[in-house]
């Protein structure tokens, strides 16, 4: 099973961000995702989150909660998730465009109709951060 993490990050007015996979990339491309990736083995998920949250989208997380983890995806494709929410300073955001196509906030109040990676809806249902 894959180890990883995922940063869901809360905004100003009700928001949380979702990021487009880019249209190249292998794993569901042009999916809106939650911030995550790999944790490798020794590594821990806080102190990846916080990595790449600063050198993948230049967010520097002002406050941070673990939440616990949930296993999404099927027989083959299981992920372990670690679940953060974050705060921080979104001043900046730079994206690989590559990796992400476009990045965008939305109401938690309102469930936006768009295309997610397998597992997203789930976590955003189970962590309270949207009514599905």
């Amino acid at each position: 099973m894959i180890e990883a993490f995922c940063g869901i990050f809360l905004g100003e007015g009700n928001t949380f961000l979702l990021l487009k996979r880019g249209e190249k990339r292998t794993w569901n491309p042009g999916k809106w995702d939650l911030m995550g990736g790999d944790v490798q083995e020794g590594e821990d998920p806080k102190a990846v989150l916080l990595r790449d949250a600063r050198d993948k989208l230049n967010i520097r997380v002002k406050t941070i909660q673990a939440r616990g983890d949930i296993v999404v995806g099927d027989e083959q494709d299981r992920i372990n998730r670690y679940i953060y929410v974050c705060t921080g300073d979104y001043s900046d955001i730079q994206r690989d465009p590559k990796k992400y196509s476009a990045y965008e906030w939305f109401y938690r109040d309102r469930m936006p109709p768009v295309g997610f990676v397998p597992g997203v809806l789930t976590i955003l249902e189970k962590f309270q951060i949207v009514k599905v």
